[in-house]
């Protein structure tokens, strides 16, 4: 029997919901889902004539979902609350019948537990507040904890890896290089991302090999890679192209549908600190100079912003997440990472906050993370315009 191994996210084990003290409820301006396990035993329950009530007025069936999974919703109040949702930020189902009763969107929320093969691994989404709060207060650049896993446990994802590439087979192997490149010190991220790209170029050429002997030279050549800088001389050579930049990015803000006041409110800041015109047709102008003003400024967050890029690609078992390949993952990497350096620069003003850049860092996670629509529609399209080549990924990257 194969040794099976469990890899978590350092603060994985410690996480608690801050509940009614959140500020940013997951509660509040998504849509939940419900399954039609979790709409019968809501159904079927015994609960108090009040609840009982509220249940059979909230909770919604699709009627033209013939997929299970959405099977039925929460309403949502005007506000954009779950009706569910007390006023004091806690929950009515769970305070008067458990956890048990919740849908598992609502239970396992911020959490992601998939397995690959005879490995486990475990992180937490950032479309959570105490988690970028867990991530921008870490001290040092974020660990991982790998140890044998005794029982089984639940997991939203499941890869085998019988009859898949050699790549499957050692993913651990292949995510560890891949951290470790990000987690480089001798490097900037800008360009320990880009040299992640070089190696991720070569890697897609392995995609669908079985043969170890042609993963290994991959992986002992970045492994080295992933020490010392020896390629800093010839990455700072590489010009910006910050009009580009700027306008992909704004390009893609304008696009986004805010569900909240708070955030159409960031989304209009956002806009108008980008000096975003629309001058006729198809023409546009753009002002530079608050989001070259307020990029210096990121090295004074650096440490965080490396352990959200981390996470996200921990979280999404990058590089093999995506069906499309191992360069569609690194494109949409890129594209995460160059629209979170627009947010957080454009916006580094004197009066911002810490608290102010975690809601932007959340803002940047319900709005692409979880959305894979509008990110897959974003890749895909670049791919069409034959714009996810390394150089353009140069360009969204480097700003």
């Amino acid at each position: 029997m194969s040794k099976k191994i469990l890899v978590s996210a350092e603060y994985f084990e410690g996480f608690r919901c801050l509940a009614g003290d959140c500020q940013y409820s997951c509660c509040r301006d998504w849509r939940v889902d419900i399954n039609k396990s979790a709409y019968s035993k809501l159904r079927s329950t015994r609960m108090s004539p009040a609840l009982r009530e509220q249940v059979d007025k909230d909770l919604i069936r699709s009627r033209k979902s013939l997929n299970n999974a959405l099977y039925a919703q929460m309403r949502m109040k005007k506000d954009g609350r779950c009706s569910f949702l007390t006023e004091d930020g806690l929950c009515s189902l769970q305070a008067e019948c458990g956890p048990g009763i919740l849908p598992s969107v609502c239970r396992t929320f911020p959490r992601d537990v998939y397995r690959i093969g005879d490995l486990v691994e475990r992180a937490c989404t950032m479309g959570c507040e105490e988690i970028v709060n867990r991530l921008w207060e870490l001290p040092h650049s974020l660990e991982f904890i790998c140890e044998p896993m005794e029982t089984v446990l639940f997991t939203s994802i499941i890869r085998d890896t019988d009859n898949r590439p050699v790549i499957f087979r050692r993913f651990l192997e292949v995510q560890t290089v891949c951290v470790d490149l990000l987690q480089n010190p001798a490097y900037h991220l800008d360009q320990r991302i880009l040299i992640l790209g070089m190696a991720l170029r070569e890697l897609a050429e392995l995609e669908h090999t079985d043969e170890d002997s042609q993963l290994d030279p991959w992986l002992e050549k970045w492994a080295q890679l992933s020490q010392g800088d020896v390629l800093r001389e010839s990455l700072e050579k590489l010009p910006r192209e910050t009009l580009m930049f700027l306008m992909n990015n704004v390009t893609t803000v304008s696009s986004m549908g805010a569900c909240s006041i708070e955030e159409a409110t960031l989304q209009a800041r956002l806009m108008v600190l980008s000096g975003f015109k629309n001058i006729g047709g198809t023409q546009r102008e753009l002002n530079s100079a608050n989001y070259l003003a307020g990029l210096p400024r990121l090295e004074e967050i650096a440490l965080p912003l490396e352990n959200i890029m981390v996470n996200d690609w921990f979280r999404s078992y990058a590089p093999l997440r995506s069906e499309h390949g191992i360069w569609w993952q690194y494109v949409r990497f890129c594209n995460l990472y160059s629209l979170l350096k627009f947010f957080l620069a454009t916006l580094m003003t004197n009066e911002i906050t810490q608290a102010d850049m975690v809601h932007t860092v959340v803002f940047w996670a319900r709005q692409l993370e979880h959305n894979t629509q509008k990110l897959n529609e974003i890749v895909d399209r670049q791919v069409a315009n034959e714009s996810d080549t390394l150089a353009h990924m140069a360009i969204l990257i480097r700003g």
